[in-house]
């Protein structure tokens, strides 16, 4: 039976993971199905108030977030201008206003993004993830690092219920090494970016909630966030058409691209 505290600490962790889900959700590509996850009520059970009870920050952005999401349920019409919005801020390849990628925020040699990346990649292998057969998609788009974090918080879970020590602590280790080494790292300057593009949309509340999450996680951690403005890294076209995934039908949005899951032994995982 678990103690009071790690029973505390299994909630909030619990509702960490359901977080981080959420958010890997929302920054995809808004296809078909997209909308009836992100607007399904019981998605939203019980995690946020368990996030508002741990720290009142995370009041009013998830305010602004629901009524958000409720819109997108309401009117007919508002996903397929969401759809334009996306475009508009994240484009159809690498570089739209607003890059989706940890790699596109700081001056960096080609050397130094290519360990990067396969930095990121370690740390899902090791956890037994990837992104999915047939796909070339760079791991540091913002929904796999987010879902990754959010595995993390699962498998730190799932120690605390079991008992397992070992995977608890390896669980949480991980967790405060991936946002110091990479989310933390750039979402604060990617959240201001869509912020100060979107302010009233979806993706502005969305942003909100963001980077207070991220904060508080820092906080949590005791690690250092991110600057909320960093320098983009000068445009490469011949790198960004090098960036693609195999068996998209043809005439298929490119943008589809970015929402590739990360998988289980090459099964999908739910993304929310």
């Amino acid at each position: 039976m678990l103690s009071t505290v790690d029973g505390q600490r299994l909630e909030l962790v619990t509702a960490r993971g359901h977080a981080y889900a959420m958010l890997a959700h929302g920054w995809a590509y808004p296809d078909d199905g997209w909308r009836q996850v992100i607007t399904e009520d019981a998605r939203w059970k019980l995690w946020p108030e368990t996030l508002i009870r741990s720290d009142s920050r995370f009041q009013e952005p998830l305010f602004e977030l629901r009524k958000s999401v409720r819109r997108l349920s309401a009117r007919n019409g508002y996903h397929d201008e969401l759809l334009g919005a996306y475009s508009r801020l994240f484009g159809h390849a690498i570089r739209g206003a607003c890059p989706p990628y940890e790699l596109e925020y700081g001056a960096s040699e080609i050397i130094q993004q290519a360990s990067e990346l396969a930095d990121i990649a370690g740390f899902y292998e090791a956890f037994g993830l990837d992104q999915g057969n047939g796909c070339r998609e760079r791991p540091d788009h913002i929904t796999a690092e987010l879902e990754f974090l959010g595995v993390l918080c699962a498998k730190e879970a799932l120690g605390l219920n079991t008992g397992d020590g070992a995977l608890t602590e390896r669980s949480g280790d991980a967790e405060r090494a991936f946002l110091k080494d990479h989310a933390a790292r750039w979402l604060p300057a990617f959240c201001r970016r869509v912020e100060s593009s979107d302010s009233d949309w979806f993706y502005g509340p969305l942003a909100s909630f963001t980077a207070v999450f991220v904060a508080v996680e820092c906080l949590r951690f005791e690690i250092s966030a991110g600057p909320q403005w960093l320098e983009l890294r000068p445009s490469d076209p011949n790198a960004d058409a090098a960036i693609e995934c195999d068996g998209l039908p043809n005439g298929a949005d490119a943008a589809q691209a970015q929402s590739v899951p990360l998988t289980i032994n090459g099964v999908p995982r739910r993304s929310a």
